[in-house]
């Protein structure tokens, strides 16, 4: 296994979340994960830690790599660490993290972390190209409508999970203004729709919205507020690069002027096309009709969908989230049929995990394959093993509602020949080299499952009964 040991200076931080800390090698075009504890863990957490990250590259080797493709997930390797290592990242990067998570560090005592290639940056530019890197993160969401089942009933307006939230949100005080970017749009596969819902996501990024330039972070959501007039000004003028017009410096003077501008037109236009590019021409096309009625989009025009082309990164995201159609609650049914049934049949367990190991083709296993053993069948009743296999497609979907997508793109030079492998855009038909990949794809714990039953309650109690 390799060992990182350059020293602590050549990493910048880029990022964390909950369970790990991202910092990134600008030079070496990689960021590493390190798994974080908070200030309280004791030796049994951190031992199970150690385990957690063996497990999660497994579960993207197996399960997530194959089923939203190579061309989108990249496999990451395990390295080792040193303690100094460790504890001069997190001295280093002390005063950059946001204060809401300064209660848990980079383990010293964890000495494995997770290396992958940069999505920020392009992996083989074209040589000689000067112009700057653009890397735009999204996190999408469900991209469909919620299922309704004996316990809630459909709606008056079909509206989708992530708007429901943003209510409920709201509502708690963990957000002052509800988000105008909806899901669904960005599915919709019709480049209106998805461009409206992309200057919808700038105006109020929250944690759905991210943007780089050469690595480097240079917006984002400011503790859940929307963006201020001076962020959009800021936004624009960071994205001069990609507008060669002659007026391409104006004075933006309100927000419609900064959305309006040639520099977001141009990065909208990039990221619509590429987040519906594929290799080869195909008339191959989901047939998704579903549309949020919290939308924005239909007070401007009539919303329709398009479809999303087959072998885009849209389409095999929505693929892996309809591994899931029959909602929590019903899922809560069969995790508890599962939990009882391992209970009073223990030699069952091993056969009956559903958070890992992942062999490879986990996916592709039949639940009727744990009914089988070396000596002799393990007779478990067909109605357990449905259960097991609609859980563990649960988990799985849980991943792909909130994993990210990361476009990655720069302006080519005029003097490159154009190839179907660049994109186009705009009126002096400028070309750009792009590329996409998925990140934050760790497996969903199954003891969460009564977690989100009780925030569905909430939610469906908040919408039905709340003000909207």
């Amino acid at each position: 296994m390799e060992v990182i040991n350059e020293l602590s200076e050549t990493w910048s931080y880029r990022g964390e979340g909950n369970s790990s800390l991202v910092v990134a090698n600008i030079k070496e075009r990689k960021v590493l994960r390190l798994r974080k504890c908070s200030t309280d863990s004791n030796a049994e957490k951190q031992e199970a830690n150690r385990r957690d990250w063996v497990l999660c590259k497994d579960y993207i080797d197996n399960v997530m790599l194959p089923l939203l493709g190579d061309m989108f997930v990249t496999s990451p390797k395990l390295v080792k660490l040193t303690p100094e290592f460790v504890r001069a990242v997190n001295r280093d990067c002390l005063d950059i993290r946001p204060k809401k998570r300064l209660n848990a560090h980079a383990d010293s005592d964890i000495l494995v972390a997770m290396v992958m290639p940069d999505a920020c940056l392009l992996s083989h530019p074209v040589t000689g190209n000067e112009n700057p890197t653009f890397c735009v993160e999204i996190k999408c969401k469900q991209g469909f409508l919620p299922p309704y089942s004996l316990e809630k009933s459909k709606p008056n307006e079909p509206v989708c999970r992530f708007c429901m939230l943003q209510q409920l949100k709201v509502k708690r005080g963990s957000l002052n203004h509800r988000s105008k970017f909806c899901p669904l749009d960005i599915f919709s596969g019709d480049p209106g729709r998805m461009r409206h819902t992309l200057l919808n996501l700038l105006q109020t990024p929250q944690n759905n919205l991210k943007i780089f330039k050469n690595g480097s972070l240079f917006f984002s959501c400011h503790e859940g507020n929307p963006s201020t007039l001076f962020d959009l000004q800021s936004l624009v003028q960071q994205l001069q690069s990609l507008d060669d017009t002659e007026n391409s410096s104006p004075d933006l003077k309100t927000v419609e002027e900064c959305l309006q501008s040639n520099a977001v037109s141009v990065m909208t236009e990039v990221l619509t096309k590429a987040l519906l590019h594929v290799d080869s021409i195909t008339d191959d096309r989901t047939r998704s009709t579903d549309i949020c009625a919290a939308s924005s989009y239909h007070q401007n025009s009539e919303p329709h969908s398009s479809g999303l082309p087959s072998g885009c990164v849209l389409h095999s995201v929505l693929t892996a989230q309809y591994l899931d159609t029959s909602g929590v609650y019903r899922i809560y049914k069969d995790y508890k049929t599962l939990l009882d049934y391992k209970e009073s049949h223990p030699k069952h367990k091993e056969r009956l995990q559903v958070d890992g190991p992942y062999p490879p083709k986990y996916l592709a296993m039949e639940s009727q394959s744990c009914n089988k053993t070396e000596d002799q069948p393990v007779k478990v009743p067909p109605d357990v093993l449905e259960g097991f296999q609609k859980v563990r497609n649960f988990l799985v979907a849980g991943t792909s509602k909130d994993l990210s997508i990361m476009v990655t793109f720069q302006k080519l030079p005029s003097n490159i020949s154009s190839q179907s492998k660049y994109i186009t855009v705009g009126s002096l038909g400028n070309q750009f080299q792009h590329a996409i990949k998925i990140v934050d794809l760790d497996p969903k714990p199954s003891t969460r499952i009564p977690k989100y039953v009780k925030l569905e309650d909430e939610i469906w109690q908040n919408y039905r009964f709340g003000e909207r």
